[in-house]
């Protein structure tokens, strides 16, 4: 391993390529504009279940449109999140993503505060173990982020609001044929490459089409393992773990993502539409990628004593039929979703520091979730005074999880022998299933009482259940336990209410108020052989088997204004939220945890999104959101949690700006400029006192793609995070004081090329 550097390996210099990417921007700005580019993209959304124009829907809606991720180079949650008002997002490890919207964040690791689709099917997850998919962002039309409770239309876990990708849909009329191939190279790391193709197929014209893609990608590691003494010099220790160890190894978290698409499209007549589609996800990490905060997050560099891979798996198929009937729109939609994910986590420091010495042991975790989901709606056609949606919903959630830490040779290791020696070495295990059931009837109808005043008015019926049984063995839980078995059940009613007064076709303010709800659930046992004191401490004997729903009100007054033939946009927010029962996570000595509900909390904020077209080959898109949310009321629960104390996962401001900018050069040729900077400001992710082992650093950074255009060939140069700037956006602590940060790539620079036939 190279020892050459100081603290991290010596960084390659994309300095020249920077200078070139920078220079030949300039050159652009010296050519005529592109005709075809100067048309002003109007946006239609389906945020509301129907389609409708952006600047019409009374409420707040974000898009990230086709356009925008190829000319910025969005590939992923880290591309296009952070360029949202109000959204921010953690991931301490590889699909484990936690979004907040509105200073609404998941503090319990139970049911997600922002839901998330990927076209008609929810993704989201009923625990944080899994956290949110993260797909790539490849043959996408566009992303909307409704921000505001959408419980009426998307139901639980959509407090905040919800995510949706949405797919481009097979062509009936026409071939279409893409390729994409990449070459990057990180920062004191190594390099990394993918390709991605897109085929759509008529298969009988204007009937049938087939759209098939697929995506591969290897993402370079730029984390090191290096030496630590003091795991080199516990006794027990396997000699080739040792030997390893001491030589450490050099980018030790690259990974292979995989992933692919099998779409069709039937339509039969001109009243029913039929489409299928499959998805398939495949992302494998060598290591987590997360650093030891004792080196610093400059160094990027690690000691454990062996690996942490993680994977992620899912497969999703959805089934669509839609009949117009004149009057209204009949839609059915059928999910199914089947997603396993795996992880280890070294623990041999830990044991190390309680035991005096230990061999090689990992946390090894498996879950393995599977959801059903059918849908059914009727939506109202025609511009009449009255329109309206109605809709029965179900969803079947059920989910497997295990850990287990088995170390051959742990009780010979500790001198434990005879009656005292554990057995099968099983330091611990936990073997949990749950099943969730919900049912809800929803509607929600907008009537226009003249030309410019509407009000609308939505309610959602819920019913649901949730049955869960576990089982711990092992030295730390003081042999086998008998399995406990629990159930909690949840109803409710979910309203909405708006009221829209729309000046013109290009302006509009409206108020709105609603309610948005989170399920209830089980807690995974606590085992008390190592945690009865710290279960005592809060008058408990054992943890609590479940926990309740929580719920908010919002209340949002809004305006959206365009000028100049959408030349300009202006759509600004203010919002107050009210918290209740808040489900939140009890943090133990012991290492464990479980959750309860407790305290009241508030946030108040308010966004602004800006457009500008001042020409007609240049587009400019900022954002701007605030978030101040509280605590209002402490909870008895949480040991140390005070009132006043700020909501753990908000920073309270976000801000971006992005330019895209296209004209013709010579011969035919087209250059293409994106450039994207965006500010997230930092937060602590824990109720109690603030402290360094619980924050998260502003992240700021700068991005820059260029490339040139012909007839059927794109070319061109990007560079991520142009100013390396190093920011902590997760965090892992461990009982023995270690902590581990994950930490934004470093600067990454590249090459691509795009064929379309």
């Amino acid at each position: 391993m190279d020892e050459t550097r100081t603290g991290r390996r010596a960084r390659s210099n994309p300095g020249r390529l920077i200078q070139a990417t920078v220079v030949a921007a300039i050159g652009l700005f010296a050519a005529h504009p592109d005709p075809a580019w100067a048309q002003v993209e109007e946006v239609v959304v389906t945020a509301q279940k129907r389609a409708q124009r952006l600047q019409e829907v009374p409420e707040a809606v974000s898009v990230v449109t086709g356009r925008q991720i190829e000319a910025l180079n969005y590939e992923g949650i880290e591309g296009y999140a952070r360029g949202i008002p109000g959204l921010s997002f953690t991931a301490d490890r590889p699909g484990e993503t936690r979004f907040a919207l509105r200073g609404i964040p998941n503090l319990a690791g139970s049911g997600a505060t922002v839901s998330f689709y990927l076209d008609e099917t929810p993704l989201t997850t009923d625990d944080n173990r899994t956290g949110a998919s993260d797909p790539a962002i490849f043959d996408v039309a566009r992303i909307e982020v409704l921000r505001g409770p959408q419980g009426t239309l998307y139901g639980a876990s959509s407090m905040g609001g919800t995510i949706r990708i949405l797919q481009n849909q097979p062509q009936l009329d026409r071939w279409e044929s893409k390729a994409h191939a990449l070459l990057t190279s990180t920062d004191g790391g190594s390099t990394g490459y993918g390709v991605d193709a897109v085929l759509n197929v008529p298969v009988v014209e204007g009937k049938v089409a087939a759209r098939l893609n697929g995506y591969y990608r290897h993402l370079g590691g730029f984390v090191d393992r290096v030496p630590d003494n003091a795991l080199l010099r516990l006794r027990s220790l396997q000699p080739d773990v040792k030997a390893a160890l001491a030589a450490g190894q050099e980018d030790i978290d690259s990974a292979n993502l995989r992933s692919g698409r099998l779409a069709l499209l039937f339509t039969p007549t001109d009243q029913l539409r039929v489409s299928l589609q499959f998805n398939a996800f495949d992302d494998r990490y060598a290591n987590v990628g997360q650093v030891d905060s004792r080196y610093g997050k400059d160094r990027t560099a690690v000691s454990t004593a062996q690996n942490e891979p993680h994977t992620d798996a899912a497969t999703i198929a959805n089934l669509t039929a839609e009949y117009d009937f004149g009057p209204a729109k009949l839609l059915s939609t059928t999910s199914w979703v089947q997603r396993k994910a795996t992880g280890s986590t070294d623990f041999t420091r830990l044991l190390s520091s309680i035991f005096g010495d230990a061999q090689t042991t990992g946390f090894n975790t498996t879950s393995q979730p599977r959801s059903v989901t059918q849908e059914v709606r009727l939506t109202s056609n025609g511009n009449g005074p009255l329109q309206w949606i109605a809709g029965v919903y179900y969803n079947r959630y059920s989910e497997a999880a295990s850990v287990l830490a088995q170390t051959p040779g742990f009780s010979r290791a500790l001198g434990l022998t005879g009656a005292n020696a554990v057995a099968n070495d099983l330091f611990f295990a936990k073997a949990a299933y749950k099943k969730v059931y919900e049912l809800a009837e929803f509607g929600e109808a907008t009537y226009k009482i003249t030309d410019a005043l509407s009000v609308t008015a939505g309610v959602r019926r819920y019913d649901g259940r949730s049955k869960f049984r576990d089982q711990n063995d092992g030295f730390l839980n003081g042999g086998l336990a008998p399995p406990t078995f629990g159930s909690i059940s949840y109803e409710g009613t979910n309203p909405k209410g708006v009221v829209a007064y729309q000046f013109d076709p290009d302006h509009m303010v409206y108020a709105s108020a609603a309610k948005g709800y989170r399920a209830g659930g089980g807690n995974y046992v606590v085992p008390t052989a190592v945690c009865s004191n710290d279960l005592a401490a809060l008058g408990l004997s054992s943890s609590p088997k479940g926990f309740n729903p929580d719920s908010l009100w919002s209340y949002e007054l809004g305006t959206k204004n365009a000028w100049l033939n959408d030349r300009v946009m202006v759509n600004a927010t203010g919002y107050l939220i009210r918290w209740s029962q808040i489900q939140l996570q009890q943090s133990l000595q012991c290492g464990f945890n479980y959750r309860t509900n407790g305290g009241a909390a508030s946030s108040r904020g308010g966004e602004l999104e800006v457009r500008l077209r001042p020409f007609d080959d240049l587009e400019i898109n900022a954002g701007l959101g605030y978030a101040h949310a509280r605590l209002d009321q402490a909870s008895p629960n949480i040991v140390g949690s005070k009132a006043g104390s700020p909501i753990p996962g908000v920073p309270e401001l976000t801000w971006n700006v992005g330019a895209m900018y296209r004209r013709p050069l010579v011969d035919g040729l087209t250059g293409n400029l994106g450039i994207d900077y965006h500010y997230t400001g930092g937060f602590y992710t824990d109720l109690r006192a603030p402290s360094g082992n619980n924050a998260r650093d502003r992240v700021y950074q700068t991005n820059i793609n260029l490339s040139v255009e012909g007839t059927w060939w794109e070319a061109g140069l990007f560079v991520k995070n142009i100013f390396n700037s190093l920011s902590v956006v997760g965090t892992s602590a461990s009982p023995d004081g270690s902590l581990f940060w994950t930490i934004t790539p470093p600067r990454q620079v590249g090459a691509q090329v795009r064929a379309k036939f």
